[in-house]
């Protein structure tokens, strides 16, 4: 009924709770696989919703934009989590929306590179410091005595494609940073704190002047992937406590979520299976703000779909 699909047919519908086709997949080590769906979506209002389940668990909802013809086919892109050897991996209607097409699926391996070493420091007494890495380049600003902006480029150009959505003024007050050489790391004077910078890997670690640790990055800390996928790795202290990251009518401690950046206005049976739940992030508004009951908090200025796992996959941490 419709052209375009690659083999010999396709898996139609998605309509009911628990429609679902299924995979078996033989991964060759156990890490990260990006799954990419080839699907149609002829809807001209809004995008519609799936899940992907490895093993018969949650792993993922992923949107599928509207395409306005059934005879277009789109492609969508999650991130999984497969063990070695076989794994049986569904694309599922959990009580989503469906009505999609399914012509086939794509999974291959996940490249994270990390940020690698320390080579140089540039713009030592100026407002703005640049870490010439091994494999990329940070750039750490002063915004005011009590902020900076870290920016993590792979090629080494900081060249913004756009202006921000949300931040007006990114140099409200900024002070002069210098990154005093301490051996394996750098330490830099923020103003009200203190910014370490581990020379190898790099990774930072936010102190008060007291010495005690406001947040701190983990080895493997900033990460860049082949599907065009970022993440930033910080370490959960034992009694942390999260808020934020838009309005939500469960809980008020984010701690132990996994949270998707999701506006969605829509109200009544239709809104329900296009985004995720409240419990997973959806809210009027996408705020990926959060702050910590240890005296700081992170904004991630960004307006591509974004998730932020509390402490659910790994308690012991934040990505």
């Amino acid at each position: 009924e419709h052209a375009g699909f690659s083999g010999t047919g396709f898996a139609a519908g998605f309509e009911s709770a628990g429609d679902q086709a299924i995979f078996t997949v033989d991964a060759p080590v156990d890490g990260d696989y990006s799954v990419v769906l080839r699907y149609a979506n002829g809807a001209t209002d809004y995008a519609r919703s799936i899940s992907v389940f490895v093993d018969g668990k949650d792993a993922a909802q992923m949107s599928v934009a509207p395409l306005r013809d059934w005879g277009v086919w789109g492609e969508s892109q999650t991130t999984v989590t497969l063990k070695k050897g076989v794994n049986k991996l569904s694309v599922k209607n959990d009580n989503d929306f469906g009505h999609i097409n399914l012509d086939c699926i794509t999974v291959k391996p996940c490249d994270w590179q990390y940020a690698g070493g320390v080579e140089k420091v540039e713009g030592s007494g100026t407002s703005q410091l640049t870490f010439q890495l091994d494999n990329a380049a940070v750039q750490i600003a002063s915004v005011a005595g009590n902020s900076v902006k870290v920016w993590l480029e792979p090629s080494g150009v900081f060249d913004r494609k756009y202006d921000s959505f949300a931040v007006v003024n990114n140099q409200v007050d900024p002070g002069k940073l210098k990154a005093v050489d301490k051996g394996a790391y750098y330490e830099i004077d923020a103003g009200q704190f203190t910014l370490r910078v581990q020379k190898d890997p790099f990774k930072l670690t936010y102190l008060d002047k007291a010495g005690n640790v406001l947040m701190e990055n983990e080895n493997d800390s900033m990460a860049w992937s082949t599907d065009g996928e970022l993440k930033v790795n910080n370490i959960i202290q034992q009694d942390e406590q999260f808020w934020g990251l838009g309005s939500n009518k469960v809980d008020f401690d984010r701690r132990g979520e996994k949270i998707a950046m999701w506006s969605c206005d829509i109200v009544g049976a239709d809104s329900e299976g296009v985004a995720p739940g409240w419990e997973e992030g959806r809210s009027d508004t996408a705020e990926p703000y959060y702050i910590s009951s240890k005296g700081y908090s992170v904004f991630f200025d960004n307006s591509s779909y974004t998730v932020f796992d509390m402490g659910k996959t790994d308690p012991d941490t934040c990505s």
